[in-house]
């Protein structure tokens, strides 16, 4: 019953909103561009605390690239994975590339990998190690750009 009557006022106010518009269409557009400028306006001062908010975020705990080459360059993918490993050591040599912000499918392959070289008890209990540390360090990731981004809505993540 409620849906019907709340479907009866939407219609009732569209109709109205309608021919509201056809008698002074530039006053509706003049309202609208107002509102569109406001919340223009609202984005822009979100958008500027969220940036300083985001500013105060350890490097680890914001998105950037997930491997470091021979040189120590970031390069890669960007992923939002936190980094786990000393982005700052190189890598091998020329054209070697060592991943610092692995993904949970990256632990796994690294997994199996492993399992062929030192079996599978022995592979096992590493990623068990492995993963109890990403969660711990997601965990401290997720609460770093809660806190800090407390007052920015949820769905304000734009670009990020």
């Amino acid at each position: 019953m409620n849906m019907i009557v709340g479907s009866a006022a939407l219609a009732a106010a569209t109709s109205i909103r309608s021919a509201d518009a056809l008698e002074n269409p530039d006053a509706q557009l003049e309202g609208l561009w107002l509102e569109r400028k406001a919340l223009l306006t609202r984005r822009t001062l979100l958008q500027n605390e969220y940036d300083r908010a985001y500013e105060n975020i350890p490097d680890w705990a914001k998105v950037g690239r997930s491997q470091v080459d021979c040189e120590g360059n970031k390069c890669g993918a960007v992923s939002s994975c936190p980094e786990m490993v000393n982005p700052y050591e190189k890598s091998g040599g020329p054209g070697m590339y060592r991943t610092i912000r692995p993904s949970r499918p990256e632990h796994r392959r690294l997994l199996r990998v492993e399992a062929d070289i030192f079996g599978h008890k022995n592979a096992a209990a590493r990623y068990k190690d492995r993963m109890r540390a990403y969660i711990a360090r997601s965990r401290e990731q997720r609460r770093l750009l809660d806190s800090s981004v407390s007052r920015a809505p949820k769905n304000f993540w734009i670009g990020r």
